[in-house]
């Protein structure tokens, strides 16, 4: 899986690959920091955090499938007029389709 709009950028594999690879582990030390400011008063060892790319509802099934969590909790985003009323398309095909517990949070 590709991150959207690659196909426009002009670089060669090695250089795309070493962007990419930045980006990631600069995402994931700004997760990693976060979570730690998060949870700063619980136990850090039982939580996890991954950097995906790509199609967000193919990277979630195959993340749970691979890990097998018991809840999947979502966010979705805040909406105005009657759209607030309705939840994400992402959420609602987890909701149906995951083989866990899933809990979404506007």
């Amino acid at each position: 899986m590709r991150p959207p709009f690659m196909g426009f950028v002009r670089y060669d594999k090695d250089d795309l690959e070493r962007l990419l690879a930045d980006k990631k582990a600069r995402l994931a030390q700004e997760v990693a920091s976060e979570m730690a400011y998060f949870l700063a008063d619980d136990d850090q060892s039982r939580i996890t955090s991954q950097v995906l790319t790509g199609n967000a509802q193919q990277c979630l099934t195959d993340t749970v499938n691979l890990t097998q969590p018991q809840l999947l909790v979502l966010g979705t985003h805040g909406r105005q007029g009657i759209s607030r009323l309705l939840i994400g398309s992402v959420a609602t095909t987890f909701l149906s389709t995951l083989p866990c517990d899933v809990l979404v949070a506007r």
